[in-house]
């Protein structure tokens, strides 16, 4: 008769007498101890953020732990520095580094809805705002001629704002700003929005994301822009209309054109309804097909594509239960 104990190392295929076993009795150890446990990444692997069931009785507590991952020891407070240089150089390796990839990242309860870049910059450099544009020039002048002193590559990077729309000038309002490495110049104001409020725009290339019962005017309040014209199939849209999903945005100061994405908002009416998740749900059971303008406002989570995970989001959403940011 063979123990529980020698089931369990026959399972595993122990000992690890050569290759195969090593490899295949190792892959089972780690999928039984820990992927089907859920500590499915190298985050998990090292912290617990199951947490514990609590169960009153009367006065006093019994903690349960069944709810908790095991092999914890996270201690090495420089590991992230390593893990990320060793994550990128097997992307690098494996030719993946300009794929789309999925990240589990765990979200916790109370977290604030914004979360900034680090930066050195503090109120005493000016008030801090964060960039919704990328590659942005900081000029030397508030001119579009004028020579530039760097380029502004990353969103939600932390600027000083010294002073705000203090010139016009080639159809852009412009902020005298200091940035991360100490120079200081001018920034279209259209690309900079206060820290500690909720992102509602984003502009990518020649497209715009809002989160839902985004106003005309907000949006372009937002932007900084303050000749304007929205339209949907040709009708003018005022500043208290919503917008929504293949509307259209020209600012006419600048003359360029933006096509406008409402998170949520798949059929573009301007509202999320019933309608819009059940679209997600036929998209999924390959009943219909969406635009690309349509796929990127079906993307709830902002996963990089439409899976059952947006279907949910936007059905909590009108639950009232979630919300959804850009």
């Amino acid at each position: 008769m063979v123990n529980k104990h020698g089931e369990e190392k026959e399972r595993l295929l122990l000992p690890w007498t050569d290759p195969y076993r090593a490899i295949v009795g190792g892959a089972k150890l780690l999928a039984n101890s820990y992927t089907n446990a859920g500590q499915n990444t190298a985050y998990f692997y090292k912290w617990d953020v199951v947490g514990t069931s609590v169960l009153k009785a009367g006065a006093s507590q019994q903690i349960s732990s069944s709810k908790c991952f095991g092999h914890q020891y996270m201690t090495n407070i420089q590991d992230p520095t390593s893990q990320t240089s060793k994550l990128y150089n097997t992307y690098v390796n494996a030719g993946i580094i300009d794929e789309k990839l999925n990240f589990v990242i765990p979200v916790y309860d109370n977290m604030p809805k914004t979360n900034k870049l680090p930066t050195t910059l503090t109120e005493n450099d000016g008030e801090l705002y964060y960039m919704i544009g990328t590659d942005v020039r900081v000029r030397s002048a508030p001119t579009t001629s004028s020579s530039s002193l760097a380029v502004m590559t990353t969103l939600d990077e932390i600027v000083a704002v010294k002073e705000r729309r203090c010139a016009n000038a080639n159809g852009y309002d412009w902020d005298k700003v200091k940035i991360s490495s100490g120079v200081e110049g001018y920034i279209a104001s259209k690309y900079l929005a206060p820290c500690g409020t909720e992102k509602k725009v984003v502009v990518e290339s020649s497209n715009i994301k809002l989160t839902p019962d985004t106003t005309v005017k907000t949006m372009v309040q937002n932007l900084g822009i303050s000749s304007y014209e929205v339209t949907k199939d040709g009708n003018v849209k005022s500043d208290s209309d919503k917008v929504g999903t293949g509307y259209k945005l020209k600012d006419k100061s600048s003359g360029k054109e933006y096509t406008i994405i409402v998170v949520g908002d798949v059929n573009g009416d301007a509202q999320i309804t019933s309608s819009d998740y059940v679209r997600i749900k036929n998209k999924l059971r390959g009943t219909v097909t969406l635009t690309d303008l349509q796929n990127s406002a079906a993307d709830a989570n902002k996963d990089g594509g439409v899976t059952s995970a947006d279907y949910v989001k936007v059905k909590n959403v009108l639950r009232g239960t979630a919300t959804i940011s850009v």
